[in-house]
């Protein structure tokens, strides 16, 4: 049988599924029933209950509708998931993955390097060394593995990854790659980018336990690991480890194949250089406490367009910006396949990441063809449904925010100390988001004083990282 990365179904789901109402999927049927829903009384219920009949088929053309349907639309687009998610779960084994695939590129749209880090992470962590793992065009950013199942049953997962290798995971595999070099020195392994082949994990003999209530291990009260936890998922049993899910990291030799070209003032044109139609793409830009943010449902394969990101006087402020965009991707996060705790969990822990910080950053979903192929999945036995949304962030650097970086980096080497010290301090706040532009700088600095300061903030920044 052919695995499909989206999902998997047997024959009796997909024959629930196509015969829930005949014709109920004609695109002339939905969009008559959806202008209907503008009506009142008998002739609107009859309209909801024939659209909710034809299920997915009408639930991207609820999203457009006639004035003051707003809301009943979007109602009966979750509902519409709901009854899929139900299928699903009542057929057999579910396994659902989410999580993010990190890029940094500078003003000159080149793509730069950086590194993951493992200062979030609970003590009970395994990883594959202590050293940061750096350099890297793509970091793997937290894919967390969830199942569900209503019977107790023993499974395996396997995740291969090509082009990259796991950096961190929980709980313990049976079978990891790359194995550890010959350690020197502090005992730590030493790291090079020509290890990052032909990575696996591989966890053997996973209980699933539904209908139990475990005590998992303790973690820091300001940790995402107890975010990632609240999910209907089923706990897992791996020897004497209790967990919610699978987690790992890594990093990958990858760039992305959605590029993204600034421009002056503010505009962004992002190009899809694959060979499968990429969605929901969304562009982000935040600054001093204002953002904007561009939508687009897909871009089919080598289409361009370019967005504008500039932020005006009406510009939403930052704290209605979050809520409203956070909204936004956890409803494409449930169209994807996740359900709504699932993705409620993600967005709460990446929203810092997303939406918080001042920056420019382009987010798309990972095509399931790429996916496969960027990170084979296989699970034993064959689940009924596998669906894996990892999203990728590109983080552009902009010129105006690198001109305020150069600055602070120039007074890294100023006469005086208390200004060499105000300096170090800034830009030891902006972390991750100015990491790789700093460890870029440092390889070009000729300046003694200015490369002495810029190697002690990289060392410091994976511990002044905030959570996510």
């Amino acid at each position: 049988m052919t695995r499909s990365v989206r999902t998997l179904l047997p024959a009796l789901l997909v024959l629930a599924l196509a015969c829930q109402a005949d014709n109920a999927d004609d695109p002339r049927l939905i969009r008559s029933q959806i202008e209907a829903l503008s009506s009142v009384g008998a002739e609107r219920q009859m309209a909801l209950e024939k659209l909710r009949q034809a299920g997915m088929a009408a639930h991207e053309a609820l999203r457009e509708g006639p004035d003051g349907t707003a809301e009943i639309r979007k109602s009966l687009r979750a509902r519409i998931r709901a009854d899929r998610d139900a299928l699903l779960r009542a057929a057999g084994l579910v396994v659902h993955e989410w999580g993010t695939l990190l890029h940094f590129q500078d003003s000159d749209n080149i793509v730069i390097g950086t590194h993951d880090d493992q200062s979030d992470l609970p003590d009970y962590v395994k990883v594959w060394t202590k050293l940061p793992v750096r350099s890297m065009p793509r970091v793997i950013l937290k894919p967390i593995v969830y199942f569900y199942t209503n019977k107790h049953l023993r499974a395996s997962v396997t995740i291969r990854c090509p082009n990259g290798m796991p950096t961190q995971w929980w709980p313990n595999v049976t079978r990891y790659k790359p194995e550890r070099p010959f350690a020197k020195g502090n005992g730590e392994v030493q790291w090079h980018p020509n290890l990052a082949r032909n990575g696996l994990l591989e966890w053997r003999n996973i209980e699933l336990r539904p209908g139990l209530d475990p005590v998992y291990k303790p973690v820091p009260a300001d940790s995402w690991w107890p975010i990632a936890r609240d999910t209907d998922s089923v706990p897992l049993h791996i020897g004497d480890d209790v967990e919610k899910f699978l987690f790992y990291r890594g990093v990958s030799l990858t760039v992305p194949k959605v590029e993204v070209i600034l421009n002056p003032l503010h505009q962004v044109t992002v190009t899809n250089r694959g060979s499968e139609p990429v969605e929901h793409v969304l562009a982000v830009h935040v600054l001093d406490g204002r953002a904007e943010a561009r939508y687009v449902r897909q871009l089919t394969a080598n289409e361009q367009q370019t967005l504008d990101l500039s932020i005006s006087e009406a510009a939403l402020s930052l704290d209605r910006f979050i809520e409203q965009t956070r909204q936004q991707v956890q409803e494409c996060l449930e169209e994807a396949g996740l359900f709504p705790k699932e993705a409620e969990a993600m967005t709460e822990i990446w929203k810092s990441d997303y939406f918080t910080h001042d920056g420019l950053r382009v987010f798309y979903l990972l095509p399931a063809a790429d996916c496969a192929n960027f990170m084979p999945l296989s699970v034993s036995p064959e689940p009924v449904s596998i669906v894996r949304t990892l999203l990728v962030q590109i983080e552009c650097f902009t010129p105006e925010r690198e001109a305020v970086v150069d600055g602070l980096v120039a007074r890294l080497g100023a006469e005086s100390f208390q200004d060499r010290e105000a300096a170090e301090r800034v830009l030891l706040e902006g972390g991750r988001f100015i990491e790789a532009y700093l460890r870029q700088m440092f390889g070009t600095t000729d300046d003694p004083e200015i490369r002495h300061r810029l190697k002690r903030i990289l060392e410091k920044i994976p511990l002044a990282m905030p959570m996510g």
